[in-house]
């Protein structure tokens, strides 16, 4: 499937980027010069707009986690980063593999994303969450800043990142016990972008945690850019 973003500003006339992938967010530079795309991985053979009058091929269950409300059957495909240049059209991956990546988000000076991820052994089996920091160019390495509970991929348990005016804070929400499932209250959390380990080490490896002892707790204002 092919995925069109029609691009433009104010007094000038808007044009469409086509490149393969869906879009499933994005999000502006502050300069306005670049965008993060999230994309969804091609379709697998078979499934594309170009095969809908031939026989699907029969579905493949290999995953623990492979039906959705509204979506249907999921397949392997995951959501990867990709850094887009409002000028020339050009796209570069930022984030691959089998890990997907969620809600990202520039930082204030223009130089870093923040975004979410599974990355457990299964994410299909775990719900830790990373929050991540990586630069904005391609073949950066992401870090991570910290892990917490998330129910499920969708915003009514876990939010994009917000960063402080300074560039030194990120807030988000999150869920707290995963046993309670939807009844479980979310909170609004706020860690320092530096962060606090390895991104080596996976959020899966510590799921058995209180998260509450791993998301740092301080307040900020974050209208006001203070810390």
């Amino acid at each position: 499937m092919r995925c069109g973003c029609s691009i433009g500003r104010a007094a000038t006339r808007a044009r469409s980027l086509t490149f393969k992938g869906d879009v499933t967010d994005y999000d502006w530079s502050p300069d306005g010069k670049k965008l993060v795309l999230e994309v969804l991985d091609d379709p697998p053979p078979g499934s594309d707009a170009a095969d809908e009058d031939k026989t699907p091929a029969p579905i493949v269950i290999d995953r623990y986690y492979f039906k959705e409300d509204e979506t249907g059957y999921l397949d392997s495909r995951r959501q990867h980063l990709y850094l887009l240049d409002v000028a020339s059209g050009k796209t570069e991956v930022l984030t691959d593999g089998r890990f997907g990546e969620r809600y990202p988000t520039w930082s204030p000076d223009g130089t870093r994303i923040a975004f979410l991820s599974k990355r457990a052994p299964d994410p299909d089996r775990d719900n830790m969450w990373g929050l991540y920091v990586m630069s904005a160019q391609p073949a950066a390495a992401a870090r991570l800043v910290t892990a917490f509970v998330g129910d499920s991929n969708t915003r009514s348990s876990v939010s994009a990142p917000e960063w402080s005016p300074n560039g030194r804070d990120i807030a988000f929400i999150a869920g707290t016990d995963h046993k309670l499932l939807y009844y479980a209250q979310t909170k609004l959390n706020v860690v320092a972008a530096a962060g606090w380990r390895s991104a080596r080490r996976e959020p899966g490896a510590g799921s058995q945690r209180d998260p509450a002892s791993m998301v740092g707790r301080r307040k900020v204002d974050l209208r006001a850019g203070r810390g």
